[in-house]
């Protein structure tokens, strides 16, 4: 029951939408202490249990609820800033990224980069799951790439059916690599269609630090059999 009233209690009421710790902290408390927490009493060591359990919650519409997995995988994702998502199609990798946002409060701005018909569908699940209204969410296709401002820093970008982004030579990855962000988050029930050449640039738009673009010779000859003719 008190996680019930934290939920329907944390509507986002500070400045910007940010969640601060403390604040979370203090309206955890007397949530538990207002709603009776199952063996809570006057003794510090309760309270901070119901503290703690509380604020680990992620948060989400008070109307609606995360499926078990989805919840699993948004605890795996919510604390990672470059995340594969790799999940089959159809249980949810769209809510589990809204999830990674919701679970994130510092997070200010979001951009989705999805197939064009798609983009309906993304703006209605980021109005219907998005918990905190000041969170400024840019929706565009593939094929709009080249009308960002390539300038701007973005909190996250979210790359849905990142397969697209399978050819490090196409349009729409070469423009991904501009983009600036502090997260990424690439999502696709079908990375590997064809051969594991396919992964290298998704993972380079990912994790340019990790995969730079000197590493891939060493991919294509690790995972692809590639050898140097003469």
């Amino acid at each position: 029951k008190a996680c019930e009233n934290f939920q329907m209690d944390t509507a986002y009421q500070t400045r910007g939408g940010t969640l601060l710790t403390n604040w979370r902290t203090k309206k955890a408390t007397e949530t538990a202490r207002k709603t009776g927490w199952r063996g809570l009493n006057a003794g510090t060591r309760d309270i901070t249990s119901a503290v703690k359990r509380i604020t680990k919650m992620i948060l989400h519409p008070p109307n609606l609820s995360y499926l078990p997995f989805q919840e699993d995988g948004i605890n795996w994702m919510k604390d990672k800033s470059t995340v594969l998502l790799g999940d089959e199609m159809r249980i949810g990798k769209t809510i589990q990224a809204i999830g990674w946002i919701n679970a994130n409060p510092e997070i200010e701005n979001a951009l989705i980069v999805c197939p064009a018909t798609l983009c309906i569908n993304w703006r209605r699940e980021l109005d219907k799951w998005l918990v905190s209204p000041f969170v400024d969410s840019l929706v565009v296709s593939y094929d709009m790439l080249h009308k960002l401002d390539f300038d701007l820093v973005r909190d996250v970008v979210i790359w849905d059916e990142a397969h697209y982004l399978k050819s490090k030579s196409s349009k729409r990855s070469l423009l991904s690599r501009q983009i600036k962000a502090k997260n990424r988050l690439l999502l696709s029930g079908t990375f590997l269609l064809n051969r594991p050449l396919e992964l290298w640039s998704p993972l380079h738009i990912a994790d340019p630090v990790a995969w730079p673009s000197s590493s891939h010779q060493k991919y294509t000859v690790r995972y692809c059999n590639a050898h140097q003719g003469k």
